[in-house]
């Protein structure tokens, strides 16, 4: 994912992009570390990471905006 495709996704899901969440989900998804990883350089547990991408992912892999149905 790009950085690009990331900020769109954080726009789409309304994410914070100042939480540790979403801070740690840039480093796995725009910047290739793994979830445990990020998670300690950030300061939350794997498991938030791991939510955090998933909910991520989905915004870009659907395509749209579930709530607009407006292309990405």
């Amino acid at each position: 994912m790009t950085a690009d495709q990331f900020d769109q996704a954080v726009t789409l899901t309304g994410a914070d992009p100042k939480s540790r969440a979403t801070q740690a989900a840039r480093l796995v998804l725009a910047g290739g570390a793994t979830p445990n990883a990020a998670a300690s350089v950030v300061g939350i547990q794997p498991s938030a990471v791991y939510r955090a991408v998933k909910r991520l992912s989905a915004a870009i892999d659907a395509g749209c905006c579930r709530t607009c149905g407006k292309p990405l």
